[in-house]
């Protein structure tokens, strides 16, 4: 989503269920940097991901309304996203200079 839809992390991880139109295959975006909202359509590549996601892991009609549900209740903290992709830089052998890659990079692809 980062890189599909051009979301800032802070987007994506307060991005709840009924922000998400999985039939029109758009997202509604509220809070942004400048407090505004938009709708971001997002590909149907994307859209049949997040189809399966969401019936994955919401299948059992939990209370948790974000889209991407911390294990510990309520959204993921966007340093736990960052630390995870640097897990994954290193992983992958891809070294981060300080400089990038960032997560950010990913809107601006």
């Amino acid at each position: 989503m980062l890189y599909g839809c051009g979301l800032r992390i802070s987007e994506a991880v307060n991005l709840q269920l009924n922000d998400v139109n999985l039939k029109q295959g758009t997202l509604f975006i509220r809070d942004t940097k400048f407090g505004k909202e938009r709708i971001v359509p997002m590909a149907e590549t994307l859209s049949q991901r997040c189809r399966r996601y969401v019936n994955k892991v919401h299948h059992d009609n939990s209370c948790n309304p974000f889209l991407f549900p911390s294990p510990f209740g309520g959204y993921y903290n966007e340093n736990t996203i960052y630390n995870l992709f640097r897990e994954i830089l290193w992983k992958a052998r891809i070294s981060h200079s300080g400089k990038g890659p960032r997560l950010h990079d990913l809107r601006h692809s």
